[in-house]
């Protein structure tokens, strides 16, 4: 009120002052008179009063613009300016309006109020000093700056908690959309069965699930939907529901084998129980299967048995496998052979086998013909397959697997055995087969250091046809259980020392139980010497055919003349083509009593000039010497050796009275010029 009152008096003063300086100016005091007046220290102190009036005006304006809270604080200020200092408090009122009607500067403006009012006062106390018009000018000028800088500090400020103010809100927009993302998601995972589990009794309660061919793009694709009921959830099992796991197959085989042929989960949450596989067909066998669509609503998290599930299949892609709840599954035999089109398994890195028992030909090849494939010839696989790294299986819990046979038959493309060096194989009973064929492996075996073979039994073919140079790595394995070797190193060219096979016979290892050795190193013609196997206890082995053969780098049998081979019944084909052989003499302790088959025993070893060494034995069991010295001769060499003498034979006419088969026998000995000792 009393604001108010002063703002009227000043007004009203100055308008009547006005008035009387222009009068006087116009009547009374032409040009000099006007410049006394303004000297005036009344005309001085009512100009500033007017200009007082205006700032004020617009303070009281900008403060009403501050809020409530402003407005009361200014309010209260100005009642004090009114009844002490005015400069005070219109310094007050100044800063009250720079910071909104707050005191304290949440802007971090720093504003000391006592001082401002200070210097406000003073600046009030020199504005009652008369001054001329200029002088007034300039402190206006300022003033106006003043203003200017609060304005800008105000817009920065206001522009500082709009940014601030967005920023919280883009946070809480952020947020929102994350839980109504995860609450979406976790809505699309109760329908579809990402992550829910139901358990068996529930999932045999769903009906069966019929697979039917859709329509339009999806013509060439087999899609699933309950068989009764109201829901979208159905159940499918090859032992559980052997009948509509029979339909359904039955619809898969009937796709067109083109890219577009696939599987669509997409009608039903499909619930898979038990095995699915049946008769060594899988559910998802067959080239005809190109892709898989939509298998976040396929849930396997109740099967057993996942055999020969993808065998065969067209797919390349099988990323959708790193999310299969595969922890009950006890049998993966079979499960991705022939699968040409999985290269990369790291899908698998995760998955929890340690209830899996049966991993064999998890991964192999499809073997198209037997006898090809057991002459060593590629033609007997369909097709080799493409994984290039073992890698993703490093974490793999394998320690209730006891059949590994063939796991990884026919992988080309692997160059080592990276990843499997923490294997726990203590309960692994077989492995024939386990890496034939993986022609590309090369260099030692010190991925296999810490396998604990102990329990192994089988060992054929186990590293057949690799680029092994030598054994290194395995030199500590027990094989104290193994009963069959056979081919166990056939067919690997590069390797040339098998010196760490010694300890196979001593210390805790031992090769008693080995019932098998054909070809065992089989074509493996740079090994130079099998002193390694000096020590072997072959007593209980039965079938040595092939064994050597092949071996060209062998200069001698040394080694072995201790060898008890009493309970051998076939030596067909143990030295063929060992021509670096020269000597033989080394076997005359050899029984060979219950020996039934020589045939090509000897075969190619043109090194050799007689027979001696064989004078002893007994071949009365003997029924075919087919080709036995067949090829005992080479012309083509420099030294044309080859056999000239075979008197070390002449006693045996008496013994020879079971052979029924003696076809070429001595075929291409082409330096021998008698046989007249027979």
């Amino acid at each position: 009120m009393k604001k108010n009152m002063k703002h009227r008096v000043l007004a009203v003063l100055s308008a009547v002052l006005c008035v009387l300086a222009m009068t006087l100016s116009v009547s009374v005091l032409p040009g000099l008179a006007y410049a006394k007046i303004t000297k005036n220290p009344l005309f001085a102190a009512v100009l500033a009063a007017a200009a007082e009036n205006d700032k004020s005006k617009d303070a009281g304006k900008d403060a009403g613009k501050a809020g409530k809270e402003g407005k009361e604080k200014t309010n209260a200020e100005g009642i004090g300016a009114a009844n002490g200092e005015a400069g005070k408090g219109e310094t007050n009122r100044e800063s009250t309006v720079g910071n909104k009607g707050t005191v304290k500067n949440p802007n971090g403006v720093s504003v000391d109020n006592g001082n401002a009012g200070k210097d406000a006062g003073d600046e009030k106390k020199q504005s009652n000093v008369p001054a001329n018009v200029p002088e007034h000018k300039s402190n206006k000028e300022n003033d106006k700056q003043v203003d200017k800088n609060k304005d800008a500090k105000e817009k920065a400020k206001e522009k500082a908690e709009e940014k601030a103010k967005a920023e919280e809100k883009a946070k809480k927009e952020k947020e929102k959309a994350k839980k109504k993302k995860a609450k979406k998601t976790k809505g699309q995972d109760r329908d579809a069965g990402t992550l829910e589990e139901l358990t068996l009794e529930k999932v045999k309660a769903l009906p069966a699930c019929v697979g039917y061919r859709g329509s339009g793009f999806l013509s060439n694709a087999i899609i699933f939907r309950p068989d009764s009921g109201s829901g979208n959830a159905c159940a499918i099992s090859a032992d559980g529901l052997p009948a509509n796991f029979d339909s359904i197959r039955g619809a898969i085989s009937k796709l067109n084998n083109d890219k577009n042929s696939s599987i669509n989960f997409l009608g039903a949450k499909v619930y898979a129980y038990g095995s699915l596989s049946k008769n060594g067909v899988g559910l998802f066998s067959g080239k005809n299967i190109h892709y898989i669509d939509s298998t976040e609503r396929f849930n396997v998290s109740n099967v057993t048995d996942m055999s020969y599930l993808f065998k065969d299949s067209s797919l390349t892609d099988f990323s959708f496998l790193s999310s299969w709840n595969v922890s009950k599954v006890t049998n993966m035999s079979n499960m991705f052979e022939g699968c040409a089109g999985l290269s990369d398994i790291s899908s698998l890195s995760g998955w929890n086998v340690g209830s899996v028992t049966n991993m064999k030909s998890m991964f192999s090849a499809i073997i198209a013909d037997e006898d090809k494939r057991e002459s060593f010839d590629l033609a007997g696989y369909a097709g080799l397959m493409n994984i290039t790294s073992l890698e993703p299986l490093k974490d793999w819990n394998v320690s209730n697997v006891t059949n590994m046979d063939s796991m990884f038959e026919g992988c080309g493309s692997l160059e080592d055995f990276t990843g499997l060096e923490n294997w726990k194989t203590k309960k692994v009973e077989s492995m024939n087969s386990m890496f034939r064929y993986c022609m590309n492996i090369g260099k030692n075996l010190n991925a296999f250091q810490k396998w604990d073979v102990s329990k192994v039994t089988g060992m054929r073919a186990m590293f057949a046809v690799t680029q092994i140079q030598n054994t290194v790595g395995i030199e500590d394995w027990n094989v104290s259980n193994v009963t069959a070797m056979d081919d166990m190193f056939a067919n690997c060219f590069k390797l040339n020392n098998i010196k760490e096979l010694a300890n196979w016979a001593k210390s805790k290892s031992s090769t008693n139980r080995l019932t098998s050795t054909f070809r065992m190193f089989y074509g493996c013609n740079n090994i130079s010497s099998i002193e390694p196997l000096k020590d072997w206890n072959v007593g209980n082995v039965k079938n040595m055919h092939d064994m050597f053969n092949g071996c060209s780098g062998l200069t001698s049998l040394s080694y072995i003349k201790d060898w008890n081979v009493g309970n051998v019944t076939k030596m067909d084909g143990m030295f063929k083509g060992c021509k670096g052989l020269n000597s033989i003499s080394d076997l005359e302790n050899w029984k060979v009593d219950n020996v039934t088959d020589m045939h090509d025993m000897f075969n190619g070893c043109s090194g050799l000039s007689n027979l001696s060494g064989l004078e002893k034995w007994n071949v009365n069991k003997v029924t075919d010497m087919n080709s036995m010295f067949s090829g005992c001769a080479d012309s083509d060499s420099d030294t044309k050796t080859g056999l000239t003498n075979i008197s070390a034979l002449s006693n045996w006419a008496a013994k020879v009275g079971n052979v029924t088969n003696m076809y070429g026998m001595f075929s291409g000995c082409e330096f021998l010029n008698s046989i007249s000792d027979l």
